[in-house]
């Protein structure tokens, strides 16, 4: 008898335990939302919260100013949509099945660098766009509150002064609103716009990847007779001055539209601080006296010391190629032959001549 009675009591306790972790489990979600429902503003509050709400309106108008930076991507966005069918428009013109990897290569990075150029500006705009959004979420609270304050019977009975002031605040709020709703659905049009050329661009980007890919997978298949079979004939490699006006137009266009989709500041910003910091090393270095029986004193000499400006031009070099990974070949050539040269005499004191 005594077993059922404490089984039972159990029981009741385990239950009322749960329905206690329901209701606070109900109350937490309630809570954690972190909305509340608006509250019409006490009496004895309402001039100070119409001075607060006239300053808050007055500060959101700097929303509403002209953005130099939207007008410029605005602006640029009608060009870039002619430059970009103008690029597609030469590359359809060429035979798919008579594309060099080099020439891919370079098509690649060129389209992933008017993507990146695409997605800064995104960003920009939807940075804007957010802004926007919280400004008339704000708004909707404002308005709430005071739609909730002018219909109360204590206002409406005890200040009917008031009444007029609260409906202007009102107006106020409406009128900011609808000017946030109209630059919202401006700046969407424009970020509209962008993904639509983005998705083009990808489209390109992908046909790119597949020929690429076709390329790779006949690396080995024998799609023509050996070098040592093949006749050259006068029609293969003649007019040269047409060919290689083409290749000067392709490369000189690759390399005016990449300076055209990067911006060198940061990379120019930085390099002064590496500059600075490296030589603020060489001469804390210089200033310590180490000699031959310090460990790795002989590779600091060779480096650091004795071949700063080589150095220090090889560091900068791998920068570049750290920030802007989408260079063109042509440029990527050049780079690799510079650091190649500034090695030669930089690895001249760590090995032999030969």
């Amino acid at each position: 008898m005594q077993k059922t009675i404490i089984f039972k009591l159990l029981i009741l306790i385990i239950i009322l335990s749960l329905n206690y972790s329901t209701v606070s489990l109900g109350q937490t979600s309630t809570d954690s939302t972190g909305i509340s429902a608006p509250t019409p503003i006490e009496l004895t509050d309402i001039n100070y919260e119409i001075e607060q709400t006239e300053k808050k309106l007055n500060k959101m108008q700097y929303g509403l100013a002209p953005d130099a930076t939207v007008a410029r991507i605005d602006t640029a966005l009608k060009k870039y949509v002619d430059f970009i069918n103008k690029q597609a428009n030469e590359f359809n013109e060429y035979n798919p099945n008579n594309l060099s990897k080099f020439f891919l290569e370079n098509t690649y990075r060129s389209w992933e660098g008017f993507n990146s150029k695409l997605h800064n500006w995104k960003t920009d705009i939807n940075i804007r766009i957010v802004a926007i959004q919280k400004n008339i979420d704000e708004l909707d609270k404002l308005k709430a509150r005071w739609d909730l304050t002018s219909s109360d019977d204590k206002i409406k009975e005890e200040l009917v002064d008031l009444n007029s002031r609260i409906s202007e605040v009102i107006g106020d709020i409406k009128d900011i609103r609808k000017k946030f709703v109209q630059k919202k659905w401006k700046l969407l049009l424009i970020e509209d716009k962008i993904s639509e050329i983005t998705t083009f661009n990808n489209n390109i980007i992908e046909e790119v990847s597949q020929l690429q890919q076709h390329l790779r997978d006949s690396l080995f298949i024998a799609s023509s007779q050996p070098l040592w079979k093949v006749k050259v004939e006068k029609s293969d490699f003649s007019p040269v001055k047409p060919r290689l006006k083409k290749v000067w137009h392709e490369n000189s266009k690759t390399m005016v539209n990449y300076l055209k989709t990067i911006n060198l500041s940061p990379f120019l910003i930085l390099i002064f601080f590496i500059t600075v910091l490296f030589f603020f090393l060489r001469v804390k270095y210089l200033k310590l006296e180490r000699d031959d029986s310090d460990p790795g004193y002989k590779s600091i000499l060779r480096t650091l010391i004795d071949r700063p400006v080589l150095t220090l031009f090889s560091i900068i070099l791998i920068t570049y190629h750290l920030l802007f990974p989408n260079y063109p070949l042509i440029i990527a050539q050049i780079l690799t032959l510079i650091l190649l040269i500034n090695m030669r005499y930089i690895l001249a004191g760590f090995i032999d001549n030969e």
